[in-house]
């Protein structure tokens, strides 16, 4: 049954699956797999097609990331693989293992966002009022349900925000902000520190 099933994925999926063995989304696209087998254990499979195949099938947020990294044939291949998630990306940098996680009502408008970023659903990044500037979102970083991350500002390497955040400031690295507006809490010399 189980072959059945992956043959009936791989002939709906057929044009995604050749974009994927022909390498069209390069080396991004493999260190978004890599990072999806090592962040989500349901999908988990050493075989890299039917990781990918599950996927595809099965996570349209992850779909939606995969259409984005092939360019031009991915929004040719959006109008057959219609979104059924409202999950908006505007981000030409983005490096490798980007992992969005029910990425439902997700926004995401950031000048660049480095590698192995996971992201949940109802996230909001972008600017903070009409014309201003878009944050910069650094390596390992966490982004929880309901955040906000608003503005020209930096998130550091390693930061995690906490869900239905306010970020309207620079987060530094190794720090984790939480609250509206968000408050910045951290280990520094063994005692926590919180800054505004």
């Amino acid at each position: 049954m189980n072959i059945f099933k992956q043959f009936v994925k791989t002939i709906y999926y057929f044009p995604l699956v050749i974009t994927y063995l022909c390498g069209v989304g390069g080396v991004k696209v493999k260190q978004d797999l890599e990072y999806a087998n090592e962040t989500c254990r349901f999908f988990s499979n050493k075989n890299k097609y039917i990781l990918f195949l599950n996927l595809i099938s099965q996570l349209p947020e992850w779909r939606q990331v995969y259409l984005m990294r092939i360019g031009r044939i991915g929004r040719l291949l959006s109008i057959i693989y219609a979104k059924n998630i409202l999950l908006a990306i505007h981000c030409d940098d983005i490096e490798g293992g980007l992992f969005i996680q029910h990425g439902h009502s997700t926004e995401i408008n950031a000048k660049r966002i480095g590698r192995n970023c996971q992201i949940w659903q109802n996230v909001t990044i972008g600017v903070k009022y009409s014309g201003g500037e878009t944050p910069v979102i650094g390596n390992n970083v966490k982004i929880s349900a309901g955040a906000c991350v608003l503005g020209g500002i930096n998130i550091g390497d390693n930061v995690t925000i906490g869900a239905n955040a306010v970020v309207l400031n620079d987060v530094p690295e190794n720090c984790i902000a939480v609250g509206v507006p968000a408050k910045i809490i951290r280990q520094h010399n063994g005692r926590s520190e919180e800054n505004c």
